[in-house]
């Protein structure tokens, strides 16, 4: 079934990125779209402070994040975006599950930074059968980016969730402080995928990629500078690039 394709996106402001289910099961799920890098920008008024306060109100049982579960598994690494570290990390200091339900395959396939019908699905089954695992009357914050966001909303609709009103959206970023500190262990994530990055996805990447253009072009995505960017943030303290 083609889905993505007939998705007209909406605006990439915080306050059009947030909804309110009721699943089949009872349970209450917002999904929160994301940034990825844009998050650092000013002019996107859409800070790491702000998904704290996000989270800080919603007060979830259980966040959901755009990673691989595989991953987390077997490299003991996050390799989403930087947002989903910081939501990993926020989860991890407040002692809340974080649950990943992100797909992809390093293969001759591969495309960075892209969603089609298979991944979305993907990740809808994926998000599926978490929530199988949660009890009713829970609250479940899921987050993605953006395109995700709206990718995902017909996949809802058609497995039935009843949307619920939101009058407050503003109000769930406010902080009743201008204090910020990012979480504790968020640096040290970082490195991980620092690590991940550089040591060990090209050696997956040589073991399954056969075809020499797409195992040059991948390679050629070099995230040290990136992610070296990303923790001197963190140790810094600083909101913005």
């Amino acid at each position: 079934m083609v889905i993505n394709d007939n998705v007209v996106q909406g605006s990439m402001n915080k306050e059009n990125l947030v909804s309110k289910y009721t699943t089949l099961k009872e349970q209450t799920v917002y999904t929160v779209g994301t940034l990825h890098n844009g998050h650092f920008n000013r002019e996107q008024d859409y800070s790491l402070k702000d998904l704290e306060s996000l989270l800080n109100n919603l007060n979830p049982d259980y966040i959901f994040i755009e990673a691989r579960e595989e991953s987390l598994e077997e490299y003991d690494v996050i390799d989403g975006p930087i947002e989903m570290i910081y939501a990993y990390s926020y989860g991890l200091e407040h002692d809340i599950p974080v649950r990943l339900i992100d797909y992809w395959k390093i293969d001759n396939n591969i495309v960075t930074n892209y969603s089609d019908d298979f991944r979305d699905n993907q990740i809808f089954y994926n998000m599926n059968e978490k929530l199988k695992e949660i009890e009713e009357d829970k609250t479940i914050v899921v987050l993605y980016g953006a395109s995700h966001y709206f990718f995902q909303k017909p996949r809802i609709e058609l497995a039935g969730w009843r949307k619920g009103k939101m009058d407050n959206i503003r109000d769930l970023f406010q902080s009743n402080t201008d204090e910020f500190t990012y979480p504790k262990n968020m640096e040290a994530e970082i490195g991980k995928k620092l690590d991940y990055a550089q040591n060990i996805i090209p050696e997956i990447a040589r073991e399954n990629i056969t075809d020499q253009k797409v195992l040059d072009d991948f390679l050629q995505d070099d995230m040290k500078e990136t992610l070296e960017n990303y923790k001197k943030i963190v140790r810094e303290n600083r909101l913005y690039d």
